[in-house]
């Protein structure tokens, strides 16, 4: 994306594994390549000042290595480490474009300190979620929310369905700890709906997995296990409501869900829970769940609003947030602030 016009050389945090690995550089294509600094030879916790500074060192020593063996000239560097403060200092000294990509949230305190830093430093800073552009504002005035996208739509012709009362909700994606249990519990509880769910158990452990195989063993749930990219497209036009159940952390805040254009792209509304900051324009196309209520209102709500128009908007909207137009959105930033430097 970023490396259509550039040398782009992306600075990779630290891996987590216990052998450093052989390989430092990794070419993903002709003009982007990832630089990895292997295994930190030492236990570090994130929070911990005196460490996490002997570990960005190491990772500028050894990023100033690979380039000088390649007698690299990079045309822009990639940040997506909150804690890549000297590496940005360096290379904005040597007259090289930093860019911090930050799609998390990576704490307060000390951690909030040094990122804060690195963000003004950086010539561009991008953001995936509102909570974040929060986060840096009056920081670095070339700061832009740049939200995950949707992959291309394939070729295909969708049909309006709209039977009187809503028979499924659908989740698919990732079955794990973030998830609210509860929510699947009251839709059995209080509501008529069946369930389906697509996607792999991951990072569960063993009383955790009992917990969701006992959902699955209910006559009302289907788990379809792991599906492809078209065959997960195929379960969300078949259900009638998709959901979004994640649970509420400081983490979920700063967050935007990736499977939130996916949803719209088939034209089916959206139930979530409150766990990410739902703004304008995205909240007009998702239903709270009220839990001062009963789940069924909740239900009731969405598929109320649901009609043809709301499916064709729903769609459109989705078109609009592909990650062709992201790449196009971005290249328009870099291209029309690339002599600006800050920091």
């Amino acid at each position: 994306m970023l490396s259509s016009e550039n040398d782009v050389y992306w600075l990779n945090p630290f891996s987590s594994c216990r052998e450093r690995r052989k390989k430092r550089i990794v070419q993903v294509n002709s003009r982007l390549f990832v630089l990895d600094p292997g295994c930190l030879p030492f236990v570090y916790r994130r929070g911990d000042k005196l460490l996490s500074g002997l570990k960005d060192r190491l990772r500028l020593s050894i990023g100033r290595r690979i380039l000088q063996d390649r007698n690299a000239a990079p045309d822009l560097i990639l940040i997506s480490d909150f804690s890549a403060l000297f590496p940005a200092h360096y290379y904005k000294q040597k007259g090289v474009p930093v860019l911090y990509y930050c799609n998390d949230y990576f704490g307060s305190g000390w951690n909030e300190a040094v990122e804060k830093k690195l963000a003004g430093k950086s010539d561009w800073v991008f953001v995936t979620a509102p909570k974040l552009l929060e986060r840096f504002e009056g920081i670095n005035e070339n700061l832009h929310f740049v939200p995950h996208g949707v992959h291309a739509f394939p070729a295909e012709s969708m049909v309006f369905t709209r039977p009187g009362r809503p028979n499924v909700i659908g989740y698919i994606g990732s079955i794990r700890n973030q998830l609210d249990y509860t929510v699947f519990e009251r839709i059995l509880a209080e509501t008529t709906c069946n369930i389906v769910l697509a996607g792999s158990m991951v990072d569960l452990v063993q009383s955790e997995r009992e917990i969701w195989e006992s959902l699955f063993n209910s006559p009302r749930v289907r788990y379809l296990g792991t599906k492809s990219r078209s065959e997960a497209r195929d379960v969300m036009k078949q259900a009638d409501i998709l959901l979004l159940p994640y649970l509420k952390s400081v983490k979920s805040l700063h967050r935007f869900p990736l499977k939130f254009f996916e949803y719209l792209s088939v034209g089916k509304p959206v139930l979530a829970t409150d766990f990410c900051s739902w703004k304008e324009p995205y909240r007009k196309y998702v239903q709270v769940i009220d839990e001062e209520k009963p789940l069924s209102v909740s239900v009731e709500r969405v598929w109320d609003k649901y009609d043809k128009k709301d499916w064709r908007e729903r769609i459109s909207f989705a078109r609009a947030n592909t990650w062709q137009g992201r790449v196009a959105e971005i290249g328009r930033i870099l291209s029309s602030g690339k002599d600006r430097t800050y920091g």
